[in-house]
């Protein structure tokens, strides 16, 4: 930017033409760095005079968001396109774990390219899969003693070094409990500390974990460790939502915990291979400099591209990262921007709009304004609109004269709505 202060006289020379993306891809990124102020006015030309898919998705969740890129790239590998082609980018290694879950249960292999990331070892995965696995198993000793003192319960390192080092098979409360210098009333709490966890076991596997982290203390845990080492709460709650996004569709503790072994495995074993082989997955900043014939660029919402850190003071490098991302793209764009991530609604990001990304057709699955439909829980009604902005979105007016919307998609792949 401030070459001409620097050098007086020297001249700038553009490099202007993109020898990489397909015409459409290029137009699109143009239109989203446009709006940067800080840039230097180019004019970037395509050389490739044909368009790719440029496709935005707006699923329900991140869950269906990961089923929808993983059914792309599947359908993309019986059109002769090998999984290495296929780059699944996000703007934080957090993000990947969703993408994670639904490739290992779908037995597609992938590369991460942050060899050192593995959600599952953050330490707050750690202690909830040791409060799940001491629920199932009492005798897990290294279980306990990862989560005994978290929230912190007294135990003392010499107690703590007395139950590793117990040279008899017996549950690690029993230990304590039947230890003679062990005070009363911390035989009672660990009593009853052994019973709510031995309760998490009988109860739906949701409905333990939300129990670890609200009636068991964790989450105060928390708070108290984000003061103290002057980390953002936010953050760490956002650990354990994905660990919650990660466990849907599992109903037993023993299910889950074999699905979190065979991910790491997974994991593991894209970290010991030597070159790129399956799906890439990487942050956007990972990629600057490479290039894939498929891109499906995650998350693009609010708060997430741009970063919540970013969107007052950053804005412009938040954007200049969103365009290195869609320009990693040689033939095709996925966009995904899920309606609802971390348990909350959120907002289409600014990018997307500002590069018409959105502006794609949507199916709408043969239904159209004005056609009388049946939904399965409220009956008849007629279709009175689109949503402008979100164009998943219905609007249906019923007999009883009330207005409702919802996402058609939802409605369509759980048969809750049919054409009268």
């Amino acid at each position: 930017m401030n070459f001409d202060k620097i050098f007086i006289g020297g001249k700038k020379y553009y490099l202007s033409i993109n020898y990489r993306s397909r015409m459409n891809i290029v137009d699109k990124s143009k239109a989203v760095i446009a709006y940067n102020e800080k840039r230097n006015n180019k004019d970037i030309k395509w050389n490739k005079e044909c368009d790719g898919i440029v496709k935005w998705f707006n699923p329900y969740n991140e869950k269906m968001q990961a089923e929808s890129l993983t059914d792309i790239v599947i359908n993309n590998k019986t059109l002769g396109i090998n999984y290495e082609e296929n780059a699944v980018l996000y703007r934080t290694n957090i993000e990947s774990m969703s993408v994670i879950d639904v490739l290992t249960k779908r037995k597609i292999p992938f590369t991460l390219l942050d060899r050192e990331y593995n959600f599952f070892e953050h330490f707050i995965c750690r202690d909830l899969i040791s409060y799940l696995r001491l629920s199932v198993d009492e005798f897990d000793r290294n279980s306990f003693l990862q989560i005994i003192n978290r929230p912190f319960r007294y135990i003392s390192k010499g107690n703590l070094f007395y139950i590793k080092n117990y040279d008899r098979e017996e549950s690690p409360f029993t230990i304590m409990i039947s230890k003679d210098d062990t005070p009363p009333f911390q035989k009672k709490k660990l009593d009853e500390l052994r019973k709510d966890i031995n309760y998490l076991n009988k109860i739906s596997l949701s409905s333990a974990i939300a129990y670890i982290v609200m009636d068991l203390g964790y989450r105060d845990y928390l708070q108290e460790y984000a003061n103290k080492f002057n980390q953002s709460f936010e953050d760490l709650e956002d650990i354990i939502e994905e660990f919650k996004l990660s466990a849907e569709g599992y109903k037993t503790i023993f299910e889950f915990l074999e699905h979190i072994e065979e991910v790491k495995q997974s994991i593991e074993e894209s970290k010991r291979k030597t070159k790129r082989e399956g799906v890439i997955l990487s942050t956007i900043h990972g990629v600057k400099g490479m290039e894939f014939k498929n891109v499906y660029v995650i998350n693009c919402v609010e708060e997430t591209i741009p970063h919540s850190n970013s969107i007052k003071d950053n804005i412009e490098e938040e954007r200049r990262l969103f365009y290195v991302g869609i320009t990693r793209a040689i033939d095709n764009l996925y966009l995904f921007s899920p309606r609802s991530r971390k348990g909350q609604f959120k907002d289409v990001s600014r990018f997307i709009i500002e590069g018409k990304l959105n502006d794609m057709p949507v199916d709408t699955y043969g239904y159209e304004i004005g056609n009388k439909v049946a939904h399965r829980t409220y009956g008849i009604g007629e279709i009175a609109g689109f949503d402008e902005n979100d164009k998943d979105k219905i609007k249906l007016k019923f007999d009883d004269g009330l207005f409702r919307s919802f996402s058609l998609k939802i409605l369509v792949d759980n048969n809750l709505i049919s054409k009268c």
